[in-house]
């Protein structure tokens, strides 16, 4: 359907890259629990020199006009490495932002499907920014919430008006909280007991002087752990190294999980203060005089708020009785050393269909606060 009253731009030069990161921020302003993210990690994801992202994908980027103004924008990204592993043919779209009008959308939507298409994709889903190991899904649930860590912002129009363009549901994503001030919940502690049949399960914290120098036994155990999961894309050692350095300032509050059992590792976890908290009234920009409340809200006033940014047990041991032993036991360990200053911590993503991490949550009495849709469409008429 054609809209001739809007105008797609592809982001070219200085000044289409800040109407395309300055958008999300004009939208979005009134709404509850908005924090604009950190403007220099949204702006590397433009930067195809730099983001590691390029060495195995391209992207574009589009903004949306409508008389003059600027109403919308998309992202479409086509990745080598998802190709790679699951041959299907998927391009995919992200960043989608618009004013909830059923032309804007469409149009957008039209775009980045027209350009998947003539790079012989023959369907596409979304949204990812710019993978699946980046932020992903649109918001369905949880918008009275402070926008957390790597979590994206929608309203709730939004996922009708994709809906209409012939899209469908493909995956539900989830995050639930858990308590970190309080005692541990007698019914975790419950089933913490239950698995004391399973072998010894030794947790060990890897120190915060030591964090780049694990990178790539993370990478390894992060691979090994999602391997064949839906979606997964191995994370390559340039993108491990980019999201390590990313949070170096705050190492020291990081928290680095490693479980093993007779000296074998068999899972990992990796939590981090929500530096989202640090960035509420900032409008995302550190430079020039944003670093003083930012660094002092993280470092000094102290964060309450806190993400599992990854989580995961080794492919080997899926479906056995080791792999909810070894979560708990992390958990525990993540409770019992804590966060500084932080109260709670929301665990996600987490896909809905995955029923026996769901069951787990469910018995330790943790509820979704969240929940995100992947959308698919075919391109085949």
């Amino acid at each position: 359907m054609e809209h001739p009253d809007i105008r797609i731009e592809p982001v070219r030069g200085r000044a289409l890259t800040r109407e395309f990161l300055d958008l999300p921020d004009r939208l979005y302003a009134g709404d509850a629990g908005w924090i604009t993210p950190m403007r220099a990690l949204v702006a590397r994801r433009l930067d195809r020199k730099r983001h590691p992202f390029y060495d195995h994908g391209e992207a574009e980027f589009w903004i949306a006009r409508r008389a003059g103004r600027t109403v919308g924008r998309i992202s479409g990204q086509i990745n080598r490495l998802h190709l790679a592993t699951h041959d299907d043919c998927c391009g995919h779209f992200g960043h989608l932002d618009a004013e909830e009008d059923p032309a804007t959308v469409a149009a957008l939507l039209a775009t980045v499907e027209a350009w998947a298409r003539e790079r012989g994709m023959r369907q596409v889903a979304g949204p990812f920014h710019l993978s699946i190991n980046e932020e992903l899904g649109l918001p369905v649930a949880g918008f009275d919430l402070p926008d957390c860590l790597l979590m994206p912002h929608g309203r709730p129009g939004m996922a009708g008006l994709v809906e209409e363009c012939g899209y469908r549901v493909i995956h539900s994503l989830v995050s639930c909280r858990f308590d970190m001030a309080g005692p541990l919940p007698e019914r975790i502690l419950s089933l913490v007991r239950q698995t004391a049949s399973q072998p010894e399960i030794v947790v060990k914290r890897i120190s915060a002087l030591s964090i780049l120098a694990n990178g790539e036994r993370l990478r390894r155990l992060f691979n090994d752990a999602w391997s064949g999961n839906w979606g997964f894309v191995p994370v390559t050692a340039r993108e491990q190294q980019g999201m390590l350095l990313d949070t170096i300032l705050f190492w020291d509050r990081m928290r680095v999980l490693v479980a093993s059992v007779a000296g074998e590792e068999v899972g990992f976890l990796i939590g981090l203060p929500d530096l989202n908290e640090a960035m509420e009234g900032l409008r995302g920009r550190l430079w020039p005089w944003g670093w003083l409340p930012f660094l002092w809200r993280a470092r000094m006033k102290g964060l309450t708020r806190a993400r599992l940014l990854l989580c995961g047990i080794v492919r080997k041991h899926h479906g056995t009785p080791l792999a909810p032993a070894a979560l708990l036991r992390m958990l525990q360990t993540l409770h019992a050393i804590g966060l500084p200053g932080c109260h709670t911590i929301e665990l996600g993503w987490i896909l809905a269909s995955n029923r026996p991490f769901m069951t787990l949550l469910r018995q330790s009495g943790m509820q979704p606060v969240r929940r995100f849709h992947i959308y698919g469409k075919s391109l085949v008429t």
